[in-house]
């Protein structure tokens, strides 16, 4: 996965969330289409992703 800062309440440019977009669809965490806006699908697919490979990830929010 890239390295980048992105979520609900932070300023994210589009190439970042496209980059985020295109590695979770790469990884099967289907996050819809890779057009760099942020919404509730590539939320969940993050959300999925953090679930399974940093299950203790919540406690850091």
């Amino acid at each position: 996965m890239p390295s980048i800062t992105v979520g609900k309440g932070k300023k994210n440019p589009k190439a970042e969330i496209l980059k985020l977009q295109k590695a979770l669809n790469a990884v099967r965490f289907k996050c819809g289409a890779e057009d760099g806006l942020w919404g509730p699908k590539t939320q969940d697919a993050l959300e999925r992703f953090q679930k399974v490979y940093l299950p203790y990830s919540s406690i850091f929010k």
